[in-house]
Order: structure tokens, then C-alpha cells, then sequence
């Protein structure tokens, strides 16, 4: 499966990229590998999108819960963004990459 980075892992790869993250963002990757389904832990609700949220629409984060709410939807993740591995790169999410994830039922999506 594709990898997805969590704020902390992006941040140890490329801190001036990484500090515009929000702290509940994934940054998905252009890096696949193949995994049993015995490795994965747990599921998370993640709202694709193709571009952030403005400053003054970021939703609130709940952190014991570990969720927020967007559209009345209870999310754990936000991915907006993909990193080129080898080129240590972000860019926003491309209109293909974003119709594969909002498509495939593996989370919200939100242009």
C-alpha cells in the first residue's frame, strides 16, 4: 500500500516544509511497499482534500478524543498533500490523486 507520514515523520525529513502542517495531517507519499493485513493497527477516517484550510476554517482538533469534526463528519486524519520521497518534496494533492482516495471509500473527500 501507498504510505501515508504523520506530522512527527514529516517534520524529521524536512522541518521547513513540515512546519505549515496542521498536527492531525497526513502527508501521503509516493512510496508503496506490500503489507499482510495482520500489520495494520488500527482505521482512521481521513477528509482528503485538494488544498488546506484557510487559517480561519482549520476545524478544532480534540485531542483525547482524537478527532475532529468537519461537515458534521468525525474524522481523525486530514490529507491534503503528497511528498516526492527522493526529491524530499510537498506538493498539494493532484485532482487524480484526489479523486483515487475520495473515490475508493477510504475516507471523505473535499475539494
Amino acid at each position: 500500500g501507498q504510505w501515508f507520514y504523520r506530522h512527527n515523520d514529516v517534520y524529521e525529513m524536512n522541518e521547513a516544509q513540515a512546519r505549515g502542517l496542521l498536527e492531525f495531517e497526513l502527508v501521503v507519499s509516493d512510496w508503496y511497499d506490500v503489507n499482510p493485513i495482520a500489520s495494520v493497527v488500527a482505521k482512521a477516517n481521513v477528509l482528503f482534500r485538494t488544498k488546506p484550510f484557510p487559517p480561519q476554517n482549520v476545524p478544532q482538533y480534540i485531542e483525547r478524543q482524537n478527532t475532529f469534526y468537519y461537515e458534521h463528519l468525525e474524522y481523525q486524519h486530514m490529507c491534503c498533500r503528497e511528498l516526492a520521497v527522493k526529491k524530499n518534496k510537498f506538493s498539494l494533492l493532484t485532482a487524480k490523486k484526489f479523486k483515487m482516495f475520495s473515490g475508493s471509500g477510504a475516507g471523505g473527500g473535499v475539494g
